[in-house]
């Protein structure tokens, strides 16, 4: 079942450009301790990040990103021990909440308004470093950050996916040191890239023949639905 799930994410992943972890988190969450899951999405989300980087097709903002990696950097050490200090449902119970806000903001199209372009790149990396860390889903942070500003679409793109491969790097020892990782979780983690990265193609495929908008809608109801799962799973 887990394959399957990891299948779906890496669909959505492909059609959408995002979306891996905020849609696998709560399924696999359903059936493991988040202590296992986020370590696991964050491997497995590094493998699919790796073959994405492929598809870049302009260079990267790197000053935007260096910005946001450095600040993001700051945050994962804290997010990893959030993910070992606290409670498996109340940190269930947080992802779900976070996941039902990102869901709404994502789906209204939210835009920061106030302060400086530096202070929201600053901010926006630590909060998503912070929830890298803590539960694998640095996404949101970073998705409503880029909403402000007017990329094109390959500059998007590769701002994005270099960013998330290189705080995914950056996670990884951390999860290491914390004990949370071992030799058997890498050996799952190959397998789950392959059933992702099956998604992954699946999904490209899907975008060639669905308008954009109408599926990240549907994207969003999903990840509404996973949050809504996520924190019914913590009274069951």
């Amino acid at each position: 079942m887990i394959y399957v799930f990891l299948f779906l994410a890496g669909a959505v992943q492909g059609a959408a450009n995002f979306g891996f972890v905020l849609i696998a988190l709560p399924l696999l969450g359903l059936f493991m301790p988040l202590k296992t899951a986020v370590p696991l999405l964050t491997l497995v989300g590094l493998f699919l990040g790796t073959a994405q980087l492929f598809q870049i097709r302009k260079k990267p903002d790197l000053k935007m990103v260096s910005l946001l990696l450095i600040s993001g950097m700051i945050g994962v050490p804290l997010g990893t021990w959030i993910l070992v200090a606290f409670d498996d449902v109340l940190l269930k119970g947080i992802v779900g909440i976070i996941l039902v806000v990102a869901a709404v903001l994502l789906a209204k199209g939210y835009r920061v308004r106030r302060g400086g372009k530096m202070l929201h790149t600053v901010v926006g990396g630590f909060l998503s470093g912070l929830l890298k860390g803590a539960a694998a889903i640095g996404g949101p942070p970073i998705v409503i950050l880029l909403s402000n500003y007017d990329l094109d679409k390959q500059t998007y793109r590769a701002n994005i996916l270099t960013y998330f491969f290189l705080i995914g790097v950056f996670a990884i020892p951390n999860y290491v040191q914390a004990g949370l990782f071992n030799q058997a979780m890498f050996f799952q983690s190959i397998r789950g890239f392959g059933a992702a990265a099956l998604g992954l193609v699946v999904g490209n495929l899907i975008f060639k023949r669905i308008d954009e908008m109408k599926f990240k809608r549907l994207t969003y109801g999903i990840v509404l639905l996973s949050g809504v799962m996520t924190m019914i799973s913590v009274w069951n």
